[in-house]
């Protein structure tokens, strides 16, 4: 092994890899990097390194570390064939590595990078951004946006802050939701479509495949009626004249439903390309889930398509962290015209929203708990361990960052078996976003009431089976749950610019849904862990020693 102080190098073998990745431990964590990010980092770097061994087994794997204005990456480079060790492995059985190997991957989609560049295979991995925390900044930006609009407001003719609303805020909301409904079709499409095909593929798990599935959509299912409950009891019914004048400059599109003769016939279209052109959500998500029920029966057989679907899942959630990447300057635009266009007045509704969320979670809680107990296990070890498993692993931000801190508290807190805690934490991160139902239910029903949409039985039955498909496609990483949110409202009719009006709250609101999916796969992984008879109880129960003073 060989290194050097700037910048830093390593040779690395299948023999010296604990002792390289302590080493860069240490050098993230001096650097003052995110615990997770230090433990995700060091798990894509094990997962490369052996998948480049395994391809090459005598040529070594160069590690270099490259620090550039505040980020943080580890590049690994190999002399051989060409071979790209962060194409997804689609094997789904239980027994295999590989399945938790591809979840991972997929969760941090977004920190990795190939290239073959001059007979070399060349992979980057992303283990620190820039030390600033997005939730903190898109906070800033609501309050600077708060201040900038009533400044506006109190210092400038109602004409003069009204040109700057419409030239500056306006424009930048527009580009950035017209970006956004330039990738709701592809996106949604890619995503339910590779979620799909895992799940038909997971018909060769047996019995614990099939358990896992009912249990996750059985808490999903719960998700959706808690949103509801949520939103009818908790959100006004009447909200406040001034944000209702806001929605009465937009103009609402023509809602979708699912029931009838006439709309059940147009979910099927004459031509296979037609949703696609047409922007038609509703056709689009049922071809989606027919190409992955057919891309999952014939699994191998082709292969090809399979790996170019989620290629393309790949590619659009990277476009969509492009565009997400500008949230903080949008936030700031929103907040300034709500100030300007409707004023305090929309505080309060915003903080009903918030109220309403944090409510509907906390009875997803008890629903956890409640699974507990019919698995026969008592929830209060369970509570105990969450306030120390979010304080190692940091605020939620987006579920998928989670799985290492997930399969670590249910092996070596909980007792459960490697085996179903590897599987049932990576399926859960994929399909089970409870927390996310609940977001999209409330908002659905809160624009709906902003923009006079009637929430009959069928526009019920179309929000619910949207958001149903649309949580098993809105993937376990940052930014997803925007197209998806942007979709429903395409799909009720509701221009996609209502958005702003959340954009200011979504980071408190994103911190609520992704804690409630963690805490969903825990629950889900501890009871059947037990129903599968592959967990320690006695382990579950014990009280965990409090650390050395």
């Amino acid at each position: 092994m060989w290194k050097e102080k700037e910048p830093l190098k390593f040779l690395l073998t299948l023999e010296n890899l604990g002792e390289v990745s302590a080493e860069l431990q240490t050098y993230l964590q001096e650097h003052r990097t995110d615990e997770k990010d230090v433990q995700s980092a060091l798990l894509l770097l094990e997962e490369i390194s052996v998948r480049f061994f395994e391809h090459a087994p005598n040529v070594p794997v160069k590690v270099r570390v490259r620090s550039r204005r505040g980020s943080i990456s580890l590049v690994l480079t190999q002399e051989s064939e060409d071979f790209n060790p962060i194409a997804e492995i689609r094997d789904w059985g239980t027994e295999s590595e590989n399945y938790f190997r591809t979840l991972i991957f997929r969760a941090n989609s977004e920190k990795l990078d190939y290239a073959r560049q001059n007979g070399k295979n060349v992979v980057v991995i992303r283990a620190r951004r820039p030390k600033y925390n997005m939730m903190i900044l898109a906070l800033a930006m609501l309050v600077a946006g708060t201040i900038l609009g009533l400044v506006m407001v109190q210092t400038l003719s109602p004409e003069r802050a009204g040109f700057i609303d419409y030239e500056v805020f306006d424009t930048i909301r527009t580009l950035f939701f017209n970006a956004l409904g330039m990738l709701i079709i592809p996106m949604i499409f890619c995503s339910v479509v590779t979620t799909i095909a895992g799940l038909s593929s997971l018909s060769d798990t047996g019995r614990l495949g099939g358990k896992a599935i009912r249990t996750y959509m059985t808490t999903t299912f719960m998700a959706i009626l808690v949103g509801f409950g949520a939103a009818y009891l908790l959100l006004p019914r009447k909200l406040p004249s001034a944000v209702q004048a806001m929605a009465a400059g937009s103009e609402a599109g023509e809602a979708a439903n699912l029931l009838g003769r006439d709309l059940l016939i147009g979910l099927i279209p004459r031509n296979i390309l037609d949703p696609i052109q047409n922007a038609n959500i509703l056709q689009v998500m049922l071809l989606a889930v027919l190409v992955g029920i057919a891309l999952g029966i014939l699994g191998e057989k082709i292969q090809v398509l399979n790996r170019l679907i989620e290629d393309l899942t790949n590619l659009f959630q990277v476009l969509v962290n492009l565009v997400a990447a500008f949230m903080p300057l949008v936030t700031l635009a929103a907040t300034a015209s709500l100030m300007i266009n409707v004023g305090l007045p929309v505080i309060p509704l915003l903080a009903r929203l918030i109220f309403a969320e944090f409510v509907a979670v906390a009875v997803m809680w008890l629903i956890y708990s409640i699974q507990l107990g019919i698995g026969r296990l008592s929830p209060i070890p369970f509570w105990r361990a969450m306030p120390g498993f979010f304080h190692k692993a940091g605020l939620p931000n987006y579920s998928g960052a989670y799985l290492p801190y997930s399969m670590e508290l249910c092996t070596r807190r909980f007792g459960v078996s490697p085996r179903v805690a590897s599987f049932t934490t990576s399926l859960g991160a994929t399909i089970n976003m409870d927390g996310a139902c609940v977001h999209f239910v409330l908002c659905s029903v809160l624009f709906a009431r902003l923009f006079d949409v009637e929430l009959d039985g069928q526009m019920l039955v179309t929000i619910a089976l949207a958001v149903f498909i649309l949580s098993m496609g809105d993937s376990a990483v940052q930014n997803s749950s925007i197209i998806s949110m942007t979709s429903i409202l395409t799909l009720m009719g509701v221009p996609t610019s209502a958005l702003g009006l959340i954009l200011g709250v979504d980071a408190v609101l994103d911190m609520f849904r992704c804690g409630s999916n963690i805490i969903g796969d825990l629950s889900a992984t501890l009871t059947i862990g037990k129903s599968e008879g592959e967990m320690n109880v006695e382990k579950y129960k014990e009280k965990p020693l409090k650390p050395a003073a």
